[in-house]
Order: structure tokens, then sequence, then C-alpha cells
């Protein structure tokens, strides 16, 4: 085209015509088209594809980002779930830890309680064991039974050598909720044989005070080796009875009822090794150990110790005249006429048969002679009646000594009183004689109108 407009611009129409004429120009615009067309076709087909891959593409952005979602939301809510269960996990150990730390506590409180219950339970069985005469169970019992069973008040009973009641030995708390003396019919826990829980609705002892029946209180008979020695009496004095645990009380008892008739059988035995059983004096056993230990104390204390010793007059005569039984009824008498005379620390003896002694500690030999003066005026009180006969005019010789005017050894006092109720004998009986110290006379201090 610009070729054919050059030539016609250069004057060469003819060339310009034959040139459009040869129709060059519109094979060659065709080709252009052509050209075009595939151009574009191409650019179709490649936008096409273009479109398919990004198509694709985002296709496979999607999936993998909806994939990745989803993992991470798997993800998401597995941490969850494990730091839920963790956290969970975590809760319960702390709880477990706390529960097993209260535990350990209450372990721990338990045995603290039940250390604290063995000490004093060994403590008081050891003082129960080292006393003497079943009277002290009164001074030892309170302390250790308020100690082993706190906020409560109660009672231990024994029986009496008849059996017929129970006598209150000791207690603790206050005296006022229990009885001085109750009978076996009396307590639901003796007549059951076993422990009796009472409480204001259920059976109620009679030996329970109306203000304490309002109260939980447990009767435990004690038991050794079969018997019953007597009864535990607990009192709850907070009206709460969860605090009392009733096999304590079941097992105390037990251990109560051991120890206290361990102490009643060395009370018994030491009655019957150190006790005349007719007269109810220490025996010459007895008797030996006293002044043996009297006079120890005498020589280091410097001072006196008497000895009196007593032989009634003519009692051959009344056993033979009244018999036996009247013999012993007049050393029951005199016994206790003797007893009466003398003071609380003076030790009366049945040395053997009819002979009796007394030990009369820090006594001087002229105190023990009023003494025996006294007793020898009281004997004539005595008068017996025994199986229609009547029994007087009861007498007795005195023979004195002393210590350290006589000796200073058992064997040195005895005899010099010996010595001294042998002369009052002969003498014609019914008087009171000092022995003489270290060849002196004998004194006669006193006698009556007697006939031999």
């Amino acid at each position: 085209m610009s070729s054919s407009i050059a030539l016609k611009r250069a004057g060469k129409s003819q060339a310009a015509v034959a040139m459009v004429a040869s129709q060059r120009g519109r094979i060659m615009m065709d080709q252009v088209r052509r050209l075009i067309t595939t151009q574009l076709n191409s650019l179709a087909q490649r936008r096409v594809e273009l479109r398919a891959e990004i198509t694709a593409s985002l296709q496979y952005n999607t999936v993998l980002g909806l994939g990745a979602s989803m993992a991470s939301f798997v993800i998401i809510c597995f941490s969850i779930v494990v730091a839920a269960s963790s956290l969970s996990q975590r809760a319960e150990a702390t709880t477990q830890a706390e529960l097993l730390a209260e535990t350990n506590a209450m372990h721990a409180h338990s045995a603290v309680r039940r250390a604290t219950y063995l000490s004093a339970t060994a403590q008081m069985l050891q003082s129960i064991d080292s006393i003497k005469a079943p009277a002290e169970l009164s001074h030892v019992l309170p302390i250790f039974m308020s100690k082993l069973l706190p906020n409560t008040s109660g009672q231990v009973y024994l029986y009496g050598n008849s059996r017929d009641f129970l006598e209150m030995k000791a207690y603790w708390g206050s005296k006022d909720l229990g009885a001085s003396l109750l009978a076996p019919s009396d307590c639901w826990g003796l007549r059951l044989g076993k422990i009796h829980h009472s409480t204001p609705t259920d059976l109620c002892c009679e030996h329970t005070d109306a203000d304490d029946s309002a109260k939980t209180q447990f009767c435990v008979p004690m038991m050794s080796q079969g018997d019953v020695v007597g009864l535990l009496v607990v009192t709850d004095i907070t009206n709460d009875s969860a605090l009392i645990d009733q096999d304590i009380v079941a097992t105390l008892a037990e251990q109560l009822a051991l120890a206290i008739n361990n102490v009643l059988l060395r009370d018994s035995l030491r009655q019957q090794s150190t006790i005349d059983p007719l007269t109810g004096l220490y025996n010459r056993r007895y008797f030996d150990e006293t002044l043996r230990r009297e006079l120890i104390r005498a020589q280091r204390s410097q001072t006196s110790c008497s000895v009196i010793m007593i032989d009634l007059d003519h009692f051959k005569r009344i056993n033979d005249t009244y018999g036996h039984d009247a013999g012993d009824l007049v050393l029951e008498n005199v016994s206790r006429k003797i007893v009466g005379c003398v003071r609380a620390s003076d030790v009366v003896c049945r040395y053997g048969g009819e002979e009796l002694v007394v030990v009369l500690p820090d006594c001087t030999v002229e105190a023990a002679a009023v003494c025996a003066e006294k007793i020898r005026q009281s004997l004539a009180e005595i008068s017996i009646h025994h199986l229609g006969q009547h029994i007087s005019g009861i007498t007795a010789s005195f023979g004195i000594s002393s210590c350290p005017s006589h000796g200073e050894r058992n064997d040195e006092i005895l005899k010099a009183a010996d010595r001294a109720l042998y002369i009052a004998k002969n003498n014609g009986r019914d008087q009171v004689l000092i022995a003489e110290p270290y060849g002196e006379k004998v004194v006669v201090l006193s006698s009556r109108a007697r006939s031999t």
C-alpha cells in the first residue's frame, strides 16, 4: 500500500495502478491477517491453558489450604484435649495429693493419739502394779483415766468380800454422777454380763442419777479369769457419744480388770502372810520385820522404840472350861481392846497362842507403861456370852522393854520384854512390869487384886 502511494506521488501512476491490479497488497494483508489470526488463536489457546493452570492451581491451593486448616483444627483440638486432659490429670493428682496428705495427717494424728494412749496406759498399769494396797487405787486411777478418756466422768466399782454389793473405789470428773454403793441388780451391764451403752432413749441403770440419765453412759463389767472383779462406768459430759470409742472403753476395762485383780491377789497374799486370820492382827512374821525396821529408825533418829509383850492369864483354863470357840472369842475381844487403846502408828501383833505384842515407835518406856496400864484396865471391861455361858474377868500380864535402854537388836529387846513378862507371871499375873535395864531390878508398875 505504501509502495503504490509512493509511486503515485512520484508520478508513476501506471506503475502504481499495475501494482494495485496485481493484488499483492491484498495477498500480503491476507497473510498478515492470517498471521494475526494464528497469533490470536495461539494467544487464546495459551490464555485458556493459563486459565486452566490457574484454576487447577487455585483448586490445589484451596484443597491444600482446606487440608492445612483441617490439620490445624485437628492439631488445635488435639492440643486442647491434651491440655484439658493434662489439666484434669493435674487437678486429679492435686486432689489425690491433698487427700493423701489429709489421710497421712489423720494417720499421723491417730498414731500420736495411739502412742499417747499406749504410753498413758502403760504408765497407769505400771503405777497400779506398784501400789501396795487397793485403797491407793483412789489416788492412781483418776490421774490416768482423765487422760485416757477426756471429756468424760466415771467411776470404778469393786465387789466387796460378800459380793452382794459393789463399792466405789475411784472416780474422775464429778463424784455426784455415781452412787457410792450399788447392788449388782442396779446395773444392766452386770445383769447382761457385757458392755451396756445407755442413752436417754435406752435402758438406764438404776445407779444413774436423774440428771445423768440425759447423757450417754457405758457400763462395762471388769472380768478377769472368768470372774467379774468390778464395774467401769464412763459418762460422756459433752453429750457427744461420738467422742467415746466403745472399743477403747472395753479394752481399758479388760486391762483394768487384770491389773486390779493382781492388786487384790497381792493384797490377799499379803494379808494371808502377815495377818492373823483369827484376830485380824499382824502375825509374828510381820512383827519381826516391823520391829527390825523401827529399831533402825530409832537409832538413826536417836529416839526411843518400845515393845509391850502381853500374855493372857489362865487362857488354858478358859479353853478347858468354856471350849476353844470361847477361847477364840476371848482372843478376838482382847485384840479389839488393845487396838482401841494404842495409837494409829503403833503395831499390834499376835506373837503366838495367847501371846500378843505391841510395837510403839517414838515412845519411851514410861509412855509404853502408861499405854500398857490402859490396856490392862480395859480388859476388865470384856464380857462375853457364849452358848448360855458368861465369860468375864479377863486379865493379862505385861512385860515392857525399850530401845536403847534394853538393847538395840531385836533379840535383845524381845528377851528383855519376855523376862519382864515371865517375872510378872511369877509375881501373880495381872500386872505391868518394865524390864530391868542391864542388871537392875524389874519395876512392878501396877497390879490389881487377883487369885492365883
